[in-house]
């Protein structure tokens, strides 16, 4: 008799619950149950693209950044579409492109792009306010683009703006572009700003979205390192931005927090011996709770690289760890990124973390084995888009017709000896179809996707 201990079901919690199972498993296995999953019918999975200009995300107009042209931009439409996302996550709320000079008219053009980008593509919107025209900055010798936040004496023009692009895009669209926005992330990487001066900002930010769209979710900017220190800054303050952010005086008042989501970022090769995400979720939710905050939570950037010879194993480890991150219950996950990008120094970030690569401007660039794995899952999704986790390398997805099970071979043990006789459908990740009795199939570290399937000798 087979008998193993899994971690089955995970609260909101992140508490594990321990289920012993032995054959009976084998046979919920084939079952449609729903289990402990989330039920939302909502799509959670997107990834960040770059349909802005290059000043949008702090490069320089002539950057070999993705993106650059408008050929280049209606080549990433199309790889959208081909992969099927529906989220996508972009910074078109920049102010410095929009009025790049203080008595300047607001130009809506580049924005007014993303936005009917994203409805093309048929993917919902997550709009990143990302920068600050020179003009409106406390520091003289800013460059023309700031990725921070203004100075207090801009703070009227400030909301004006952000109130002004919300009545463009939101739910009262005056713009008549595309659909209505329905989520503002405000800045990125917010613990190079000091918690006060960014909560301050925050609740103008906050004030104007909802004075314009009450409707409308206001994200938090993305923590880059929540509760822990990163390998580049190891003796930073960061692992505890966020708590004091919310202790901070300037956040109190009635509509505190004054954000709907929670977000961080999270490459998890970074922090080898430790579980995707789990760490950083962990120290986000006890913050919340030690402050009596119940909040979704978002990771709006996260990815691995294909250095040299490691395409299969990014392929492996963007599905892995979405499955792992929506299981212990992250709302939404947005990888890192569509295009490789240029090399950085700013954020950290090596630029082979996208799932196609760079290329010539106007030139459609190679699609890499991770590009083939996420339209899969994409795919896979948009018909079953609930998510139980079974087991340890195990993870049931539902929604039409038979459940399709996410599996892999995990360090400690084979999922496949539950795999019981009968034939099964078995899709890799690049999309190639068999069908197998149980006991023929055989697992690896890479994940494949299996349903209940016919004999393929009945007619």
């Amino acid at each position: 008799m087979i008998t193993s201990t899994f971690n089955h079901c995970f609260g909101r919690s992140g508490r594990v619950f321990p289920v012993r199972v032995g054959p009976l498993f084998a046979l919920l296995f084939a079952a449609a149950i729903s289990g402990c999953g989330n039920s939302s019918q909502k799509a959670w999975l997107g990834v960040n693209t770059r349909f802005g200009p290059p000043e949008s995300y702090g490069l320089a107009p002539d950057s070999p950044g993705a993106g650059t042209t408008k050929a280049d931009r209606q080549i990433d439409l199309e790889l959208i579409r081909q992969l099927g996302v529906p989220l996508i996550r972009d910074a078109g709320m920049s102010w410095a492109v929009i009025q790049p000079e203080s008595k300047r008219r607001y130009d809506f053009s580049f924005s007014d792009e993303l936005v009917r980008r994203a409805h093309s593509a048929q993917a919902e919107l997550l709009m990143v306010f990302a920068s600050v025209p020179q003009w409106a900055t406390a520091d003289p010798a800013s460059t023309a683009i700031h990725l921070g936040v203004p100075s207090r004496d801009h703070n009227a023009a400030f909301s004006t703006f952000v109130r002004t692009f919300v009545d463009r895009y939101g739910h009262r669209h005056t713009g008549g572009i595309g659909q209505p926005v329905p989520a503002y992330q405000f800045l990125q990487n917010i613990q190079q700003i000091p918690p006060a001066e960014y909560a301050y900002w925050l609740k103008l930010f906050h004030a104007a979205v909802k004075a314009s769209d009450r409707t409308a979710l206001v994200v938090l900017g993305d923590l880059t390192s929540p509760g822990m220190a990163t390998a580049e800054q190891p003796e930073n303050n960061h692992a505890s931005y966020f708590d004091r952010l919310l202790a901070d005086p300037e956040l109190q008042g009635d509509g505190y927090p004054y954000f709907d989501v929670v977000a961080f970022r999270s490459y998890p090769r970074r922090y080898p011996g430790r579980p995707a995400f789990d760490d950083k979720l962990a120290h986000v939710r006890q913050v919340l709770a030690d402050h009596n905050l119940d909040l979704p939570v978002w990771v709006t950037a996260y990815g691995s690289d294909s250095e040299a010879d490691q395409e299969g194993r990014q392929a492996q480890d963007l599905i892995k760890w979405a499955l792992h991150g929506r299981a212990i219950g992250i709302d939404r996950l947005y990888l890192h990124s569509l295009r490789d990008e240029p090399a950085t120094d700013t954020q950290g970030t090596p630029g082979n973390y996208g799932v196609v690569r760079r290329a010539e401007t106007g030139k459609s660039p190679e699609r890499k084995t991770a590009f083939r794995a996420c339209q899969t899952l994409f795919q896979r999704l948009a018909r079953q888009p609930r998510l139980t986790p079974r087991a340890s390398g195990v993870y049931m997805l539902t929604g039409e017709g038979d459940p399709t099970y996410v599996i892999w071979k995990v360090h400690d043990y084979d999922p496949s000896a539950f795999l019981i006789s009968g034939w099964w459908e078995v899709q890799s990740l690049t999309g190639q179809r068999v069908v197998r009795q149980g006991s023929e199939v055989k697992l690896t570290d890479q994940p494949i996707l299996i349903r209940r399937a016919r004999s393929p000798f009945i007619y």
